[in-house]
Parts: structure tokens; C-alpha cells; sequence
């Protein structure tokens, strides 16, 4: 088996690195203070700005009522 040339990018250890600095950072929040987080955040991307914003005008359903499907 031959050698291969080193990595230029690690994708598993990309993954770790984000997954951890999340946890980190939403680790200990409950529902409504990640759903406050999450309607704060900037997005960079501008398909994810536009899902974020379209996301933010549908309404919660009233309690009780059963989810759409």
C-alpha cells in the first residue's frame, strides 16, 4: 500500500471543530433562548438569509392544534 500525500483539508476534523464551538455556544440553552439565537443570527449566505426570513413570517400554530403535514 502506498502512501498518500497529506491532507489539505480534513473534513472530519472541520466537522469536530464546528460541532464543538456549537455546542459550546448552545449547549446549555433551552427551546426559547435557541429559538432566540437562532432569529438573531446573521446569515452570510444569501439562500440561507432568504430561508431564515421566510421561516420567521410563518406563524406558530395556535396550542393544541395539530402539526401540518
Amino acid at each position: 500500500m502506498s502512501k498518500s500525500a497529506p491532507k489539505a483539508f480534513d473534513c472530519v476534523q472541520s466537522m469536530r471543530q464546528a460541532r464543538s464551538k456549537l455546542n459550546a455556544e448552545m449547549g446549555d440553552k433551552n427551546f426559547e433562548e435557541l429559538v432566540r439565537w437562532l432569529r438573531s443570527y446573521q446569515y452570510s449566505d444569501p439562500f440561507l438569509r432568504r430561508l431564515a426570513e421566510r421561516a420567521a413570517r410563518q406563524a406558530m400554530p395556535p396550542a393544541g392544534t395539530p402539526p401540518r403535514r
